[in-house]
């Protein structure tokens, strides 16, 4: 599929992932490798716990972040680290694939990495030449480059944290602008978004100034440098700063896939306080919920009372057939992950890429279908579903509506394992040899 084109069937956003992912201390160098490819316009990923099901969500969501405009990138690096909420970003991320029949690649490095832990360990060179190929070079004179900047960055947001008169908090904010522009360059483009919030807020470099956006950013916990580059060896790059509440993303122009939208789905995340308001009130500000009606249908099968979804004071509630309102965290633990499926489901639009971790969690086993349901309406909608599970009542049931929405010829089962660090697809089928194995023979694809 060429993005912003048309929608062809039967050929994925994203067919192939290569990727290392460190989980272990810098200082070692330890990590995990994702070696997978086949990925269809539905893809199921199944295995048992420790499979790497969730580390290959992650490393699609920060891969297909990268190639992302500014805005659209800070709002899905501010759900992909919900796939493990406990758990902090991997300092050092380089990961690769095939984009609209084109390969692509993209570094993320966080302050700590540089310096040592990226030129003196011979692990990390090995990866980066391993994904970047021919590039790894390029790559890494322009991090070279980077580190006498990345350094007087970090002073300087140590300087902002310390700073208590306006005066010397706004020169430090203003020192902070120079830099970030020396380390991305001209042309940049920034916006911001709020990580838990009510509402949340973006802003386009023309609303507001750099300078500006970086004086309200207070306890500053991380930074990152994304070095992105395309088949030709474009390189573009995006600095990303968070603090408690904040993803900051200020990205130099070029290598961005235009229309590209990622969306994520972790139980997890539908529990936090204001996650389906964020949610909510951001499809509304791209365009509204143009599948609500549809969305709601399916939904009644479960929640036979359902009628709609509307905010009240800042808080989602559900209207009820008696004409009620309902705070959507007032719902069960299976109803509210259901509703939070059907909201993606109701903002969907083609050009996405769904990133689904375990979506039966919590729900009854009558909820089961409509939850199938909604994950393979997102496929039919023309976009690309990864869902990754551990259930095999929901397996049958996704099948079965991917069979009754006739997406299961683009449909594939992977079975994910790990052997020497590595994540690779041990057994796939295809959606009706699955469907076949399942329904008919009561296989059990798991492993």
């Amino acid at each position: 599929m060429e993005i912003g084109g048309e929608v062809l069937r039967n050929v994925p956003l994203l067919n192939s992932v290569k990727a290392w992912l460190p989980y272990t201390v810098p200082d070692r160098a330890r990590g995990i490798v994702i070696d997978v490819d086949s990925l269809g316009q539905m893809t199921v990923l199944v295995g048992p716990n420790a499979s790497g099901k969730t580390a290959l969500l992650e490393a699609i969501g920060y891969f297909l972040a990268a190639y992302q405009d500014a805005q659209e990138q800070a709002f899905t690096l501010s759900l992909v680290p919900t796939l493990r909420p406990y758990a902090t970003i991997p300092e050092l991320i380089v990961v690769s694939g095939r984009v609209g029949g084109e390969e692509r690649a993209a570094l993320y490095v966080g302050a700590e990495a540089f310096g040592p832990f990226l030129f003196e360990l011979g692990e990390v060179g090995r990866r980066l030449r391993e994904v970047f190929r021919d590039a790894a070079p390029s790559v890494l004179r322009e991090i070279e480059g980077d580190v006498a900047a990345i350094k007087a960055f970090l002073e300087a947001l140590r300087g902002t944290r310390l700073a208590r008169p306006w005066e010397e908090y706004r020169e430090a904010a203003n020192e902070l602008a120079a830099l970030a522009k020396k380390l991305i360059g001209e042309g940049y483009d920034m916006a911001w978004v709020s990580r838990h919030p009510r509402l949340p807020v973006m802003l386009g470099s023309r609303k507001r100034a750099l300078g500006d956006a970086l004086r309200r950013i207070m306890r500053i916990l991380g930074l990152r440098v994304v070095y992105v580059l395309t088949q030709s060896s474009v390189l573009s790059k995006s600095l990303i700063i968070e603090d408690v509440r904040r993803t900051v993303v200020i990205k130099r122009a070029g290598g961005e896939l235009p229309g590209l939208r990622v969306a994520v789905f972790h139980p997890g995340f539908a529990y936090r306080p204001g996650s389906f308001e964020a949610l909510y009130y951001e499809f509304i500000r791209r365009g509204g919920l143009p599948n609500e009606e549809e969305a709601v249908r399916t939904l009644q099968s479960f929640m036979p009372w359902l009628r709609g979804f509307e905010l009240v004071r800042n808080v989602l509630h559900v209207r009820t057939a008696g004409g009620a309102r309902v705070p959507v965290y007032s719902l069960s633990d299976g109803q509210r992950a259901a509703v939070f499926l059907a909201i993606l489901y109701a903002a969907s639009t083609e050009n996405a890429a769904f990133l689904i971790d375990t979506p039966e969690a919590f729900v009854h086993p009558d909820g089961l279908p409509v939850v199938a349901e909604l994950v393979a309406q997102l496929a039919t909608a023309g976009n690309q579903v990864i869902v990754a599970t551990q259930s095999l009542e929901f397996i049958e049931e996704l099948l079965n509506a991917a069979h009754g929405l006739e997406v299961l010829k683009d449909t594939t089962v992977l079975r994910l394992g790990v052997e020497d660090s590595r994540v690779e697809v041990f057994a796939r089928w295809s959606g009706e040899t699955s469907r076949r194995s399942v329904v008919e023979l009561g296989a059990d694809l798991r492993g």
